[in-house]
């Protein structure tokens, strides 16, 4: 839970750079806080939340880096790139934001700012050739790509984006329920266009995105989208809250400044509300002492079999 802790500190202090609002910021980290696939990822030992935390910072600290030509601003922003890299080789899809902004700076600290940054990924390739170390997600990937046509790196991306907006609607209701998937399609498509305006102003957080999901749609293996995803929603839930005030301009409806602003948080909870509650009920079941400890694992919850779990409570 430690590192979905830093994840959310790292995210309030990257709205925070993009000048949003107080109580708009902490609406979004208690969205973020309350989807089921955030309660269900917390539980898993993986590293997405203290990947997420480093490159909310390095994003954060990018954004300053914009605004100043402080050499040790730019440093920092180059290490905690470093540091999202090593906690996840698919954080190299931050150095093309790195070298965009720190390129404004000159060539020559544009260069610097990627060698910094790429100084964990060296090292860990010294280690995995002097050390019995397993190979890395790329070695993985170039492995099992670099034999195959380009028709079937397409079919493996077009499976992987199925897949996504499979999860994509499993983070917030895990029965498919149709309202649901009609308002997070709803949610997504705002997302999107937002998205691809702030693309056109290279912003730091929507280069990053581009090569992210890039990497993640040629990822062959469709099982591990759920986690990949959860580093998509905080960005998503963001750009979906500017795309609704955007709207609302557009429309002059800026007497409902009220509606506006929670339009959100409330379609996100109507369609969370039902997987929540599920969750409650499972947390809050009696059982016998050798199965409390499975209450903090994902499978107790991820079970949607209500029958088979009051059986197996009481046995």
């Amino acid at each position: 839970y430690l590192s979905l802790v830093l994840a959310c500190l790292s995210y309030f202090w990257w709205l925070t750079e993009e000048k949003l609002g107080i109580n708009e910021r902490l609406s979004l980290l208690l969205l973020l806080l309350i989807i089921p696939g955030t309660f269900i990822q917390s539980m898993m030992i993986i590293s997405e939340y203290l990947f997420l935390a480093f490159t909310f910072a390095a994003l954060a600290v990018l954004t300053k880096v914009d605004q100043s030509r402080n050499w040790q601003v730019l440093v920092v922003a180059s290490l905690l790139t470093g540091l999202a890299i090593a906690t996840r080789t698919v954080g190299i899809a931050l150095l093309p934001a790195l070298f965009l902004i720190c390129r404004r700076q000159g060539f020559l600290r544009g260069v610097s700012s990627i060698a910094i940054a790429l100084v964990p990924l060296v090292l860990w390739k010294v280690f995995r050739e002097t050390g019995d170390i397993q190979a890395s997600y790329f070695d993985i990937i170039f492995s099992y790509l670099a034999d195959r046509p380009l028709a079937e790196i397409v079919r493996i991306a077009l499976v992987q984006l199925n897949w996504f907006f499979t999860v994509w609607i499993w983070n917030f209701d895990r029965w498919n329920s149709i309202h649901v998937v009609v308002i997070h399609t709803v949610i997504l498509l705002i997302s999107a266009c937002v998205f691809f305006a702030r693309l056109r102003k290279l912003s730091p957080d929507s280069v990053f995105l581009v090569f992210y999901i890039g990497i993640i749609l040629i990822w062959p293996f469709p099982s591990q989208m759920e986690r990949f995803v959860s580093i998509i929603v905080p960005f998503a839930l963001y750009y979906c809250m500017l795309g609704i005030a955007g709207i609302a301009r557009v429309f002059k409806l800026e007497s409902l400044e009220g509606l506006k602003k929670s339009a959100l948080f409330l379609m996100v909870l109507i369609t969370c509300a039902p997987t929540l509650m599920f969750f409650f009920d499972r947390y809050t079941l009696p059982v016998n002492d050798e199965l409390i400890s499975q209450k903090h694992t994902p499978s107790w919850y991820e079970n949607l079999d209500t029958d088979l779990t009051i059986d197996i409570a009481t046995k």
